[in-house]
């Protein structure tokens, strides 16, 4: 999808505005990633007994999807997080003093916090 914004009407009765910031193609990285742990957790709970995915029974692909859902979304909170703590550091780096820092232009997130 190559355009900025993509609108899709289905029957003239709803209409799908994309948002463009979260329209971003996957990347070969992405791609390679996600099956590498789709791969790594199939291949850990599903044995050669089931001759396709078709015969493989509800409740071990419940558990597959559970744990890569858990994996992914563990692995999106975990960047999250760095990004946050970065983002306040750089905040920090441009000032010698921290009561400046927060005093000049304290990130909104900081603003009525507890002290931890």
């Amino acid at each position: 999808m190559k355009t900025a914004k993509v609108t899709r009407t289905t029957n003239d009765l709803l209409k799908i505005t994309w948002d463009p910031r979260h329209l971003a193609d996957t990347t070969k990285e992405q791609h390679s990633a996600l099956m590498y742990d789709i791969g790594t957790i199939v291949r850990s709970h599903c044995s050669f007994q089931w001759k396709s995915w078709r015969a493989v029974s509800a409740e071990v692909k419940v558990g597959v999807r559970h744990e890569l859902s858990t994996k992914y979304i563990h692995e999106l909170f975990s960047g999250r997080f760095t990004q946050w703590k970065s983002n306040f550091h750089k905040h920090y780096k441009k000032y010698e003093d921290p009561e400046v820092a927060l005093a000049v232009g304290c990130p909104k997130e900081l603003v009525n916090r507890p002290e931890d």
